[in-house]
């Protein structure tokens, strides 16, 4: 099993940005949720990226422990509504229409189920069906 990135080790993250810097900038540069991230992140601290990782890992790691539930289930759908707070108080307002895209570009990108899966064989597919399942209910609710 791979290792997920360590949260003090400030040089991968570094290296991370710098790797992907252009290719986000370039399809999101200009958009709201990336001018907001940019405000947020570039404050952030070892500390605060420290923490930031911790609490994200936390909850992909109780998503892969849910696996074994249907992505409707009341456990997992919170977990996944605790997903979007996260988003959007670690890095942008993580709005519906976001948020159901990032279900589809982690099924569709290889380096995100690379990165998510290690917390559990099949997380990434789960994950994004969860994100569909919950991105449905609040549209049909209007919530």
């Amino acid at each position: 099993m791979k290792k997920a990135i360590k949260a003090f080790d400030m040089n991968k993250i570094e290296v991370h940005k710098k790797q992907h810097a252009e290719e986000v900038n370039k399809k999101y540069g200009k958009s709201d949720a990336y001018q907001e991230s940019q405000k947020k992140i570039e404050g952030y601290s070892a500390k605060d990226w420290g923490r930031i990782t911790a609490e994200g890992d936390q909850i992909l790691k109780t998503l892969a422990q849910l696996m074994d539930k249907d992505p409707k289930d009341n456990q997992v759908q919170q977990q996944i509504d605790a997903y979007r707070d996260y988003i959007t108080r670690s890095f942008y307002t993580c709005t519906l229409e976001i948020f159901r895209g990032l279900g589809q570009i982690y099924q569709a990108d290889p380096r995100y189920r690379e990165k998510m899966d290690v917390h559990g064989e099949g997380l990434t597919d789960f994950l994004s069906q969860a994100i569909a399942v919950y991105c449905d209910e609040l549209e049909r609710t209007g919530t």
